[in-house]
């Protein structure tokens, strides 16, 4: 473009232009612009410039006494001080495009090069941005004209404003009704195909096959969530995408982008106002934190500019001329912060647009597809058992289903398949895997399942066994009930029941549909038996199984959401939940029926007829058992019997919709940001946004987001909440409530705290927590994120004992010591430490962090303590985690006490403030304590500081 520099009053043509005090009739052309003076004396002109207009009167005083007073006169002194400092400028393009585009308002007459620039950038977010900008200045010089009493410039400024605000503000709609409309078309990316197998695995076993997935994903160098539409950090997702070789970014930008909102709003502040310029605000990878903290930014800079404006309005004449110099910088700041936050909106709207693209694209489907045959591939050879549990259920399905020859084969079968899955699964542990199980010398044979075909061109009579043999063998110890009931749709029901010994039982009731009455009979089937007895419960009700599986394990009656149970099964449920831990049930696995079946439905017909008595009337004998009756040592848990970290709470129906459920947080979720669900969602429910409000009572002064923007939303069949901006000081194993009230589209999350500060193996909790979650996520190793860690011999074993030990419901871990080494080996430890192993236990057990304890070992070979009377004995390595109250400072007397003595600290890991690290002193001192103890040398977490020893005076 084509300028006069105020200074040396040259013409000159220029890409790139210099403003004075944010005045576009003060510019610098770029010789002058690099003299050492040039900005002070530019500056200097300005103020003297910068004088109120007077009335006629006024000016003829003013004159007379200007010529009385000439030859008294001195020059005037150069201002004193170091010179103003300079923003980071802006994008070049901005520059030109505002220029141009003010140009163009005051009706100037463009170059056809120039028009032809403004015709090619229009619609673009820089061009957008730039007439914003025009604006914003225009208005700050129509401020001041309006201040010195030139009505006639303020108002030819005023429609040079509105001018450009109304293009501005047609560009900005017409960009962003492009891409809502654009998104509206991409808005549902067609399904990669996944198969059968992958989806029904998917389902039945999802946290085992996320760790599977997040190692493939870690391989291939891709964020934990590149193969789903992101909530956050979309540049990140994008530049994993569409770059094939990613460039590092610049350490200015890095060191941006891990700021968080607070400090992020500060040096925004500092960077617009000229105090501190920082380069790496302008790179569109930090877009999404203009946009998250527009509201905050602006708000700063229009208090900054109104303040300016008051105190010029109000200042007497000799004092004007300085405050309007700092409104026009004030009001500088404020038209650069609008144009960035502006763009930065612009540029996410586009960032949606592309990542809607990708995900329509056969590029990431075939990611994705192949990601996906990885981990499954993975997990057989981590969980054997499981996958042959799924391959063959999903090769009997394929063998009957109309589906399997269509475009998607069998693209809506996978939750019937899950089911059968889950059924067969409730029925009895699959076959133990010998590294995670103690051996047994004549393990439980679980039968080999012939594939049964599941087309129904003719039903089989029913034979005189009672239940398939199958189930008798898998349960030789256990009283096998089947359960059948019988209904005419009136809201009345019949159920019957029959065991092996020919036992029979029978019973009615009221239900409200056909699952309600299946958990119902399940449940009541099973409390008519004493306390004692060791029950397994089979029905061709699928669904109800599964419930009564999903309680028995959470601890809780599990409620569907897409189904309602009636009040009465709810406490049924609750019953059987409360006091029967020896209760498992199953679906029937054949297709053809049993003789048992029959029976059991013929009781229940009979019990259905109005002549008999009402299943409300009958008594049961034996009390139930609370749950404190049932010893920790007997509720031991195995890897593989983990349901997941959320379980329901309540849940209720009508226009006050609301859920409400619990989770233990992992290490996944705080660094993902999401929170699961419970199952039982509807897989048709809608993803939503909602407003998610965090009540954290904040200890050591932490600062987070109390009210967030967060996504519903459902993701490798499974149900979270995205986008969750979690407290720092929330450690794996934090329980945390949350409550989805569906009407309103809001969210609540709920920790609560704990009495005293309470510190597990040396990580505090300040609220309440999982202990077998803490034992989980919090071991040697717990961060590697699915790397092989390095690790000592001693950490190694800790580490396979927390990851893959039975777990007791206080957190202590079980394992059998003679399958420890295997155990090691198969979780990453080079074969040449093996030999280690035995070492490190036994300097484990003389340090009392580990125990040799007998144990015994049941028929299916799982682990038990203290042992079971007649079974075999066996050793067993115990973890029992260290907790100790922690008195804080302000919870000790500060009275002097004679008796109280100073003593010696060790040395131990501070948590520092958001934002904050240790000094490269504490670094150095770490680094040589943990030589000295000859641990593998890794440096200081992130967040932490290093405390030397000490001597504490009293």
């Amino acid at each position: 473009m084509t300028l006069r520099c105020i200074l040396c009053q040259h013409m000159s043509m220029s890409d790139s232009v210099v403003t004075v005090a944010g005045s576009w009739s003060r510019l610098l052309c770029s010789r002058c612009y690099g003299q050492p003076d040039a900005v002070r004396r530019a500056t200097a002109g300005t103020a003297q410039s910068a004088t109120t207009k007077t009335s006629s009167s006024d000016k003829k005083k003013a004159s007379a006494a200007k010529k009385a007073t000439t030859a008294k006169k001195k020059p005037a002194p150069a201002p004193s001080g170091p010179p103003p400092t300079i923003a980071s400028p802006l994008p070049r393009d901005i520059m030109w495009l505002a220029s141009l585009h003010r140009a163009k308002a005051e009706g100037t007459e463009l170059a056809p090069a120039e028009e032809d620039l403004l015709r090619r950038r229009a619609g673009e977010p820089a061009a957008i941005a730039a007439a914003r900008y025009a604006e914003k200045l225009v208005d700050t010089e129509a401020r001041l004209a309006r201040l010195a009493g030139d009505s006639d410039t303020a108002g030819r400024l005023h429609r040079t404003r509105d001018w450009l605000r109304s293009a501005c503000q047609t560009a900005a709609l017409a960009f962003k009704s492009a891409y809502q409309a654009e998104l509206t078309v991409l808005g549902h990316p067609p399904a990669a195909a996944e198969g059968l197998d992958t989806t029904v695995m998917r389902s039945v076993a999802a946290y085992p096959f996320d760790e599977a997935l997040a190692r493939v994903l870690k391989r291939r160098g891709l964020p934990p969530h590149a193969l789903e539409r992101p909530t956050d950090d979309l540049w990140g997702w994008l530049n994993a995408h569409e770059t094939t070789a990613q460039e590092p970014l610049p350490a200015t930008v890095r060191r941006v982008r891990q700021m968080n909102a607070a400090t992020f709003v500060r040096t925004v502040l500092d960077d617009l106002n000229g105090r501190q310029a920082d380069a790496g605000l302008t790179h569109v990878a930090v877009a999404e934190q203009w946009m998250a903290c527009a509201d905050e930014i602006m708000s700063a800079l229009s208090e900054a500019r109104d303040s300016a404006e008051t105190e010029l309005r109000r200042a007497e004449a000799r004092a004007k001329a300085d405050l309007a110099t700092r409104l026009r910088q004030t009001g500088e700041a404020y038209a650069r912060g609008s144009a960035l936050c502006l763009e930065a909106r612009l540029i996410v709207g586009s960032f949606h647009v592309r990542i809607a693209r990708l995900l329509c694209g056969d590029s990431v489907r075939r990611l994705r597809t192949d990601c996906l045959a990885e981990a499954m591939m993975s997990l057989a050879e981590s969980h054997p058992g499981l996958t042959r549990v799924v391959l063959e259920a999903c090769r009997e399905h394929r063998a009957g289903c109309a589906d399997a020859d269509a475009p998607v084969p069998c693209g809506s079968c996978a939750p019937t398949v899950a089911d059968v899955v889950r059924g067969r699964r409730a029925r009895a542990l699959t076959e133990p895997d010998p590294l995670l199980r103690v051996p047994s010398p004549q393990p439980a044979a679980v039968g080999a399942q012939e594939p049964s075909s599941p087309k129904p061109p003719v039903e089989q009579p029913p034979d005189s066994n009672l239940v398939c043999p199958t189930v008798l063998r898998q349960f030789p110890m256990k009283r096998v009930l089947v359960v059948e009931t019988y209904s005419r749709d009136d809201g009345w029901f019949g159920y019957g029941w029959i065991d092996r010994s020919g036992q029979t039982g029978q019973g009615n009731g009221r239900a409200v549909n056909k699952l309600d009455e299946a958990v119902q009979a399940l449940c009541r089937a099973a409390l008519h038996l004493e306390a004692g007895d060791k029950i397994h419960l089979v029905t061709r009700h699928a669904r109800a199984a599964n419930v009564i599986q999903l309680s028995l394990s959470a601890g809780r009656a599990f409620t569907p959401l897409d189904t309602i149970l009636s009040a009465g099964t709810r406490r049924k449920l609750q019953e059987v939940v409360a006091g029967r831990r020896s209760v498992t049930v199953s679906m029937e696995p054949c297709s053809r029926r049993h003789g048992g079946s029959v029976r059991a439905e013929d009781l229940a017909r009979r019990a259905e007829q109005p002549g008999y008595a009402t299943g409300e009337q009958e008594p049961v004998a034996i009390p139930v058992v609370p749950p404190q009756a049932t010893p920790v040592e007997d509720q031991l848990i195995g890897p593989e019997d983990e349901d997941g970290p959320a379980r329901w709470l309540n849940v209720s129906e009508g226009k006050r919709a609301k859920m409400s459920w619990s989770v233990a947080l992992h290490r996944a979720h705080l660094d993902g940001k999401w929170c699961p669900l419970p199952d039982g969602l509807s897989e048709d429910s809608p993803g939503r946004q909602l407003r998610l409000h965090f009540n954290h009572e904040a200890r050591g002064g932490s600062s987070f987001a109390r009210v967030q923007r967060v996504a519903l939303r459902r993701r490798d069949g499974r149900w979270e909440i995205a986008g969750i901006q979690w407290p720092t000081e929330l450690s794996p194993g934090t329980l945390v409530t949350v409550t989805v009230e569906s009407a309103r589209d809001v969210a609540t999350a709920q920790t609560t705290p704990l009495p005293k500060l309470e510190s597990v193996d040396g990580i505090q909790f300040s609220h309440r927590y999982d202990p077998r979650v803490v034992t989980r996520q919090n071991g040697p190793g717990a961060d590697a994120h699915g790397r092989v860690p390095d690790l000592t011999d001693m950490s190694w074993v800790l580490h396979t004992l927390r990851k893959l030990g039975y777990l007791t419901e206080d957190g202590g871990a079980i394992l059998a010591e003679d399958a420890l080494v295997q155990n090691c080996l198969r979780l990453g430890l080079p074969p040449q430490r093996a030999r280690g192993v035995h070492k490190a236990v036994e300097q484990l057990v003389d340090d009392k962090a580990l125990h040799r304890v007998m144990g015994s070992v049941d028929p299916d070979g799982r682990p038990w303590y203290p042992p079971r009377p007649g079974s075999r004995r066996v050793p067993l390595l115990r973890y029992v985690p260290r907790v100790e109250t922690v008195t804080s400072s302000r919870d000790k007397s500060s009275e002097w006490h004679p008796h109280k003595k100073g003593h010696e600290v060790a040395g131990f890991l501070r948590r520092l403030p958001a934002g904050a690290q240790a000094s490269p002193e504490q670094e150095e001192a770490y680094l040589e304590t943990v030589r000295d103890a000859k641990i593998v040398d890794r440096g200081l977490p992130k967040g932490r500081t290093y405390v030397k020893p000490h001597y504490r005076k009293r």
